[in-house]
């Protein structure tokens, strides 16, 4: 999902889409990271779904503070990751933990990341 996420739509949201790329705040985050505990019970409720494989999870953490701030998000998206790859559902491979954007790239890499968001390391900040 692109574009600003309300609050309220959280729940919905996380529900829909596999990557939600414009959490604008704390708040947002803490929404969605919450919502986002209910992983498993998401995970089994559309593993089956014919056309989807599920290959991942993905968070990013806060875009603004101190990234180190972030690293107790990035180790239960890992502990989930983790725990999903034991599991030996049908059509979920877990290969894919994304996690973390410019400003927290080392601490993801060290929490165990094989994908990030780099785009203002290699952009800028957009005006």
């Amino acid at each position: 999902m692109m574009g600003h996420l309300q609050r309220n739509k959280v729940k919905k949201a996380v529900k829909l889409f596999d990557m939600i790329e414009t959490i604008d705040s704390v708040e947002i985050a803490d929404a969605v990271n919450r919502r986002c505990a209910f992983v498993d019970k998401l995970i089994m409720q559309i593993h089956d779904l014919p056309n989807l494989r599920i290959q991942g999870l993905m968070t990013m953490g806060p875009r603004f503070g101190n990234p180190e701030d972030a690293r107790p998000y990035f180790k239960a998206t890992r502990s989930a990751f983790d725990r999903l790859s034991k599991a030996r559902i049908p059509n979920v491979e877990m290969c894919h933990p994304s996690m973390g954007m410019s400003n927290s790239y080392n601490i993801v890499i060290e929490e165990g990341a094989n994908m990030i968001r780099v785009g203002t390391k290699l952009f800028g900040e957009q005006v």
